[in-house]
């Protein structure tokens, strides 16, 4: 679950691995880039965003937070183009990418929660509002409880039904 649509569907693959080049993270690119392309694009990945990020990078051309500086783009066609390239990969995957209606649940720029499986959950800010990074938990019972309120969220009144969902995306980031 993340507060706006993953910043490599922004950008795609190879930009945000060349934007990581310019960066501290450097070493880390091609691990990083391959990681959240595999998550991404396992067939049991359930993936649940949120969309204000989107709607303020689609009104100022920079991404709230961390991503930030890998983001920042003044020409709105350009935006426009990128929130399309998310749209498509929401389209290809209604299956299993869910979209928050965040009036009923209000999810703040830069959080996300990641379980793998059933080993392990990451929470991270890439929050300015927010002074942790990353936090990992591995106790069995936390990634139980994670894991139970996940999928009742998925099937919950706080999320758009899945033949709301590509609608609701259009609203919900400006391109409508």
């Amino acid at each position: 679950m993340e507060s706006f649509p993953c910043i490599i569907q922004l950008l795609g693959d190879e930009p945000l691995r060349e934007a990581i080049l310019n960066s501290p993270f450097a070493p880390y690119a091609d691990t990083f880039v391959k990681s959240v392309h595999t998550v991404r694009e396992h067939p049991k990945s359930r993936i649940i965003y949120g969309m204000r990020g989107i709607k303020h990078f689609m009104q100022t051309g920079r991404v709230p937070g961390f991503y930030g500086q890998f983001v920042q783009e003044g020409d709105l066609e350009v935006r426009r183009q990128m929130v399309l390239k998310t749209r498509e990969f929401f389209e290809q995957r209604l299956d299993r990418v869910f979209l928050l209606d965040e009036e009923q649940f209000p999810i703040d720029d830069g959080i996300s929660l990641e379980m793998y499986g059933e080993k392990k959950l990451m929470i991270a800010s890439t929050s300015d509002k927010y002074p942790y990074k990353y936090i990992l938990l591995t106790e069995p019972g936390i990634l139980a409880t994670y894991k139970d309120f996940f999928e009742a969220l998925i099937d919950s009144p706080m999320v758009y039904p899945k033949e709301e969902t590509l609608e609701m995306f259009d609203r919900n980031s400006g391109l409508k």
